[in-house]
């Protein structure tokens, strides 16, 4: 064996792991670069979430707005806009003015109501409930302009 031949093995050896580390370094930097990257990202999402619009906020609450002062002899009196179920149902109820003090509120002499869901909100569309003669079950229908819920809750009036 050539005297120079194992310094040769270890010098070669020595240039390839200086090769590794140097490219695995760089892939370190790159990696820890875009988890950083990435780390930003996942803050202005979740900063994004938090002013997703929620449709009982944006759609059903301004739906309300128009309503409340529409309806001559009942108020609104802010309720939680809470949806339950599988259908999101939430309903609004207006309360006859000047009831007793331990009037039923939800009785039907003393108030109306209307039920919403949301329809597809792609496109903002807002449904209410309502009754059909021929049906036993309530039906659903798009919203199609404030006079026609006006009208939908008039109609409760006794």
């Amino acid at each position: 064996m050539h005297p120079n031949s194992l310094q040769q093995i270890k010098n070669n050896y020595a240039n390839l792991l200086a090769k590794y580390r140097g490219e695995e370094n760089a892939l370190c930097e790159k990696i820890l670069a875009k988890e950083r990257q990435l780390q930003r990202l996942e803050d202005k999402r979740k900063a994004l979430n938090k002013a997703f619009p929620r449709w009982t906020e944006s759609l059903l609450q301004r739906v309300i707005d128009q309503l409340k002062n529409a309806i001559p002899g009942y108020t609104y009196d802010g309720d939680e806009l809470i949806p339950m179920g599988l259908q999101c149902r939430v309903v609004v109820f207006f309360y006859k003015d000047g009831q007793v003090k331990n009037a039923d509120r939800f009785a039907e002499e003393n108030s109306i109501y209307i039920c919403f869901s949301p329809g597809d909100l792609h496109f903002g569309e807002l449904l209410y409930w309502h009754s059909e003669p021929d049906r036993h079950d309530p039906v659903s229908k798009p919203v199609e302009s404030i006079g026609e819920l006006i009208d939908f809750l008039t109609s409760q009036i006794p």
